[in-house]
């Protein structure tokens, strides 16, 4: 079961990890706001780097802590676990631990849940305040009534999650599954709007909103109604991302090409700068963990 070269017919076949998969985690690990916020509350790019680093190399223990248990619990509870994944972790703590860890281990899992509900919170509130209710409902609005009126739409957005989330348990192939998809649906068309931003200063904001519209209507017919069939061929859902990625950078060049910005746009005036000196060690630690990456795939492999 430990084998990270998944074939064809697999849940995550091993191509997909040069398509819709590294286009998916690229998007959250780097442009989405709730990981990134964290960034760019760094004092300098330097210490932005070193916590960035210091994230990727913990990540490198993932397999440990995360495939492990998962494929142990396989082994001693698979008739068990028919048909719900995401009851793995729990039924292990449950079964394995002595009694006096058990309330740790919730207490752990919990705090973790809270993390990222929290995060993922903030960054919503954050959104709408700043771009919804300043950029576009009460431009003149005063910090006080921006605040209060981003906690209530927090509380809102809150009991709404929470309202959901027992729905989550009729997603088919696991709550996992069912997140990556409907990631695949947003954040494809946004991370390549973002891209294609840095690598094109003279985008025009038109290129932006076709991209999002079309990329989203793609993705939304083809992936999910389609049931990931195009014109009689079906493609794994990740390929299809990939796919929709390529799709979206095409319509944004030639839209670039048409009507360009009349001048390359620049930062506002005012804007508060941090020191952004490099880290001297931002590439050979780059590099290692790449290195290291490339070890835990051989060591898990068929090969190792």
């Amino acid at each position: 079961m430990l084998d990270p070269v998944g074939g064809p017919q697999e849940n995550l076949p091993f191509a997909t990890l040069f398509t819709g998969l590294i286009l998916l985690h690229l998007y959250y690990w780097c442009t989405n706001q709730a990981i990134v916020q964290r960034t760019f509350g760094a004092r300098s790019l330097e210490q932005g780097q070193k916590g960035l680093l210091f994230a990727a190399a913990l990540k490198l223990l993932g397999p440990f802590y995360l495939v492990l248990p998962g494929i142990i619990a396989w082994h001693l509870f698979a008739d068990r676990l028919e048909g719900q994944p995401d009851g793995a972790y729990g039924l292990l703590v449950q079964e394995v631990l002595p009694a006096p860890l058990l309330g740790l281990f919730a207490a752990v899992i919990f705090g973790a849940i809270l993390s990222s509900f929290n995060s993922g919170l903030n960054s919503a509130v954050t959104l709408f305040s700043v771009d919804l209710y300043r950029g576009v409902a009460r431009p003149e609005v005063e910090d006080a009534a921006l605040v209060r009126g981003g906690k209530i739409f927090g509380l809102v957005l809150a009991v709404g999650a929470v309202g959901l989330a027992p729905f989550i348990a009729l997603a088919e192939g696991g709550l996992f599954d069912l997140m990556k998809r409907l990631a695949a649906l947003f954040n494809i068309p946004l991370l390549a709007i973002t891209l294609f931003g840095m690598i094109s200063p003279r985008v025009p904001p038109l290129a932006a909103k076709v991209a999002l519209v079309s990329g989203f209507l793609f993705y939304a017919w083809f992936g999910l109604w389609k049931d990931n069939m195009i014109f009689g061929h079906a493609f794994h859902w990740l390929h299809l991302a990939g796919v929709n990625f390529m799709v979206i950078v095409s319509l944004m060049f030639l839209i670039t090409a048409w009507r360009p910005l009349p001048a390359v746009w620049t930062p506002p005036e005012g804007v508060t700068r941090v020191d952004l000196t490099p880290w001297r060690g931002t590439k050979v630690t780059a590099v290692a963990i790449l290195v290291a990456i490339a070890a835990i795939y051989a060591f898990f492999s068929r090969f190792g």
